[in-house]
């Protein structure tokens, strides 16, 4: 049946009129409808780049313990730009946005001799947290069995500093101190530690960088492969679901782990191997080890890459995965160049 003018049925003689009438309405009509286009991803860039900007500069003239991470992942994305890798320059500047949203903390202006609580405090702090730190990888990479709790204390530890309560982050310090030392031998000279007695074994550098390079490239595919296996599980058995829609757009944000497990690393063992000099090579090193650390620290404590683990739908094990495959780069890079 033809529909006139108005909605109304046309007459049988009538059925060319509507057409014309209605033309201009059909002409019109994309118009109202026509979908935003979405922000291509280098618009996103510069316009996440120009928000930032101030925010950073702003940080670094406050003296932000992580002004130099800013600087860092900002020329990181810009270089990512440079090579119309737009996505990965985002995922960059998104840390940086991380690291602005959650600041380290940052030490008033004014010295305190007495310790309580003012810049002598803070310091004195983050010292023992370094050599903590430092203590936990060589422990682990003499293979070790240093307590989970170790970690988990230093975690509380920093928190309970973001909070300039000192003594109880001094004292989780000693605590995580102390499992680190009931894990080491009790009689050093009948066990020797590694490095002692006999020297490391030595890695040719070129040969541990692109190792090291190839390990983490075929770890980040490893883990998108694993995230793609959960994400299939559970579509699988929600299917059917009133919610399905939103639960296949939400499951996307599990591969959201991969903007932070990213391909810097690789970036910098590919300028480590063209250093010009050995100077510049060890600072690129240093920086590329700093990164490991980094990665390291975000599996620990990611509650994303720990709920993956503990998934209802299919076994995968990334936390311990990614854990072992960190663990064993900063072995390498520390056998090619010791720091």
């Amino acid at each position: 049946m033809t529909v006139g003018e108005g909605g109304a049925p046309a007459a049988p003689g009538e059925s060319a009129a509507p057409a014309a009438t209605a033309a201009p309405t059909k002409a019109t009509e994309p118009d109202k409808a026509a979908p935003t286009a979405p922000p291509q991803p280098s618009a996103t860039y510069q316009a996440k780049l120009a928000a930032l900007q101030p925010l950073a500069k702003k940080a670094a003239e406050q003296g932000s313990p992580d002004a130099f991470k800013h600087q860092k992942l900002m020329e990181f994305a810009a270089a990512k730009a440079a090579g119309k890798d737009y996505l990965g320059a985002v995922a960059a500047l998104r840390q940086v946005e991380q690291l602005l949203a959650n600041p380290a903390p940052n030490p008033p202006s004014t010295p305190k001799a007495d310790g309580g609580g003012g810049v002598d405090a803070n310091t004195a702090f983050k010292l023992r947290l370094t050599k903590l730190r430092d203590d936990l990888k060589e422990a682990r990479a003499a293979g070790l069995d240093v307590p989970p709790d170790a970690s988990a204390k230093a975690a509380e530890a920093v928190m309970a500093a973001g909070k300039r309560d000192f003594e109880r982050a001094n004292a989780l310090l000693t605590e995580a101190a102390k499992l680190i030392d009931a894990a080491l031998p009790k009689d050093a000279s009948a066990t020797p530690s590694p490095g002692a007695g006999t020297p490391a074994p030595r890695i040719a550098p070129e040969v541990a960088f692109t190792q090291s390079r190839l390990a983490w490239d075929e770890m980040r595919k490893r883990v998108q492969s694993e995230l793609r296996k959960v994400e299939t599980a559970v579509l699988d058995r929600c299917r059917g679901e009133s919610d399905f829609a939103t639960i296949a757009t939400n499951i996307k944000d599990l591969y959201s782990v991969l903007e932070y497990l990213d391909e810097r690393l690789i970036d910098q063992l590919d300028e480590v191997l063209n250093a010009d000099d050995a100077a510049q090579r060890a600072t690129l090193h240093a920086e590329a080890r700093e990164t490991v650390s980094e990665y390291a620290d975000f599996v620990r404590s990611d509650e994303m890459l720990a709920a993956v683990d503990k998934n209802g739908f299919v076994a995968v094990s990334l936390v311990p995965e990614l854990t072992l495959c960190l663990s064993n780069i900063d072995k390498q890079l520390r056998a090619a160049l010791p720091a």
